[in-house]
Formats: structure tokens, sequence, C-alpha cells
């Protein structure tokens, strides 16, 4: 028997399926991680990093299509660090620029400037946290706004 399920059931099937996987997988991560000695080099905030490819694997299409443009445009302007749930795009050693959250699909933390030239690209006010778009013109808009941004 073949059944099928309305869209809208499926992407919420799927987006709690992958926030149990994650709260397993912290479960398990600190678990482990509780009695293991620290390393002398391992700063705070830096346990929950993931390869390029597993955070653009188990993103959204409209999230990855923003990474890769922001890659394409500023290459080593930029440096973009991936964690488990979210990744940030930075300029400088402590400019960050935003965030991308892959469970709310949404960019936040956004800074001023990237903020300000965002609004006015898109002709709208962009609030602490927003929904990524998978339009060609919110793309470019983000991508144009981080170049935007002052070097710290």
């Amino acid at each position: 028997m073949l059944t099928l399920l309305p869209a809208a059931w499926n992407e919420h099937i799927r987006l709690r399926l992958r926030a149990e996987l994650e709260r397993v997988e912290s479960l398990t991560c600190a678990r482990n991680s509780a009695g293991a000695p620290r390393s002398a080099g391992t700063g705070r905030g830096h346990g929950n990093r993931v390869s390029r490819e597993e955070f653009l694997s188990s993103c959204s299409i409209e999230a990855r299509a923003l990474i890769e443009a922001v890659e394409h445009r500023y290459g080593g302007q930029v440096r973009l660090h991936f964690g488990s749930r979210s990744m940030t795009i930075n300029r400088g050693p402590s400019g960050r620029l935003l965030r991308i959250t892959k469970g709310p699909n949404s960019i936040s933390e956004i800074d001023r400037a990237v903020n300000h030239e965002l609004s006015a690209l898109l002709h709208r006010s962009i609030l602490p946290t927003y929904k990524i778009e998978g339009t060609q013109t919110f793309r470019e808009a983000v991508v144009a706004a981080v170049g935007q941004a002052p070097d710290k």
C-alpha cells in the first residue's frame, strides 16, 4: 500500500525527526565528553564544529544556496564556521556578520551594517531573526549586504 502525505506534513515530520536526532546526538556527545579530558588548545564553543559538507547536506536548499553564493563571491575575504546547528559568516578575527541556523531556516545575529544594507536592498526592515527566502533577489541582497560591512 502506498500513502502520500501532504507536503506540509512531510516538512513537519522531517523537521521533527531532525530535531529529535540532534537532541539524541547532543545527549550522546555530552555523555562522551563528560569524562574525557579536554585538550589545552580546545576553546569553548568549538566542540560542535562539523565539516562544510556535513552542514550543507543537512540544511535547507535555500540556506545551502545562500552559503554557496557568499563563498563564491567572497572566497577568502570571509571565514565560514560550521557548527552542528548553525554556521557563522565572519570577517576578521571577531567580526561576526551573520549566523544561519538550520532548524528554523533563518538568519540571525546580523551585524548592524549588514542589517542596514539588507533592509535597504529588500525595502523592508529586517528583524533580529529573519526567515531565509529561496529567491535569487534575496540571495543577491544578502551577498551585497555582506560586502558592505566594514572590515573590523
